[in-house]
This record gives structure tokens, sequence and C-alpha cells, in this order.
């Protein structure tokens, strides 16, 4: 098993392990289709200002999973050119509190070392 693999591996662990560090959220497909799986899912009200250089309080939502989480549950997210594509897709997430929140996908960064791709989500509705 090459160092790749095993850091894959380890990233897939990780960001799936209910256990210790990830936790259950819902992707919604544009198609309609529902899956769950565990992903770190981390919600905070830090962020940046460019305009006057300031940090503001603002919601940020963020998720990582494991693309290979998703192949196993057959929610496929590359398109025809074989690029990793989150467009209007939704997540179902429960914070801590017990509040869920419906994002919308805004942004999305594949990682090809560790084979997780990082969500920016958008607040859609409670």
């Amino acid at each position: 098993m090459s160092i790749r693999d095993l850091i894959k591996r380890d990233a897939r662990t990780i960001t799936s392990n209910a256990e210790d560090f990830a936790g259950p959220v819902t992707f919604i497909h544009p198609e309609g289709m529902e899956i769950e799986v565990n992903v770190l899912h981390t919600l905070h009200h830090l962020g940046y200002d460019l305009q006057t250089a300031q940090e503001v309080n603002t919601l940020k939502a963020h998720v990582c999973v494991s693309e290979g989480e998703l192949n196993d549950k057959l929610y496929y997210v590359r398109n025809v050119k074989n690029e990793i594509t989150f467009d209007k897709h939704k997540i179902r997430a429960t914070e801590a509190s017990g509040q869920e929140w419906l994002y919308v996908v805004e942004q999305w960064f594949p990682n090809g070392t560790t084979g997780t791709v990082s969500l920016i989500l958008g607040m859609h509705k409670q």
C-alpha cells in the first residue's frame, strides 16, 4: 500500500468515524436522491470583510466528506469530464443544540491527495 493510499484511508476514517470525529448529515442531490453519510461538520460565526480588513460576525458552515463514502452509497459527484461538482446540491445537518438546518453547497474544494472534498455551505432555511 502506497503512502497516498494510506493518506486516503486515514482521511476517510477521520471524516466518517462517528465515534470520535464525524456526525451524520443528509446529502440531497438536485435530482432528488437523498443519502445519510458521516462527515466533519463545522459551524462558526467568524468571517473576514475584505473591504474593511476587519473580522465580522457571520455564519460559516463547512463540511468535509470522503468521496469514497459518497460513492459507496451510489451518490456520485463527478460530471462527464470527471470533475467533482456539487452544483445545486443541498445538505441537511443538525447542530449540537438539535437545530436542523438545510444548506446549499456554495463552493467545493476536492483534495486528490486525501480523497476528500471540503464544502462551503450557504444557509438555505431552518
